[in-house]
């Protein structure tokens, strides 16, 4: 075996860790968490959701290997592609104002649009005026 080989081979995983999370909804025995990603390499905060059993979820803490086998909830807002989109901010700052589903996105559009201005179009223009005022 080569040295690369075994370099893969003894590689473990990371530690399970326990993580705090936010109880979204309890029905029987599964459970509706969220949580902020840490593990992320992004800049922007990653709200995550997730259906987990309900007994990984006392004291409101579950562990990370459950998060990661959880059943993903929500739109994955990311896969929204746009030239030149911070798609990771965009998902963030509509998870945090509670836009998780299509559903919310279509009954929230104003705070949607809001969002997109403030995030985008607003830092654009700020830029456009500071080069067109020749950087200052």
């Amino acid at each position: 075996m080569t040295d690369e080989k075994k370099a893969k081979v003894q590689k473990k995983p990371p530690p399970d860790i326990e993580i705090e999370v936010k109880i979204i909804r309890r029905q029987g025995e599964a459970t509706i968490v969220e949580w902020i990603d840490s593990r992320q390499k992004s800049e922007a905060i990653e709200y995550r959701r997730a259906i987990v059993p309900t007994t990984s979820t006392e004291g409101g803490k579950c562990l990370s290997s459950v998060l990661d086998a959880g059943v993903p909830y929500g739109e994955d807002w990311k896969a929204l592609s746009v030239i030149g989109l911070d798609v990771d901010k965009l998902a963030s700052d509509l998870r945090a104002q509670g836009i998780w589903r299509r559903e919310d996105f279509v009954q929230r559009l104003t705070e949607v649009k809001a969002t997109v201005m403030r995030v985008y179009v607003n830092p654009l223009v700020e830029q456009w005026v500071r080069e067109l005022l020749g950087g200052k």
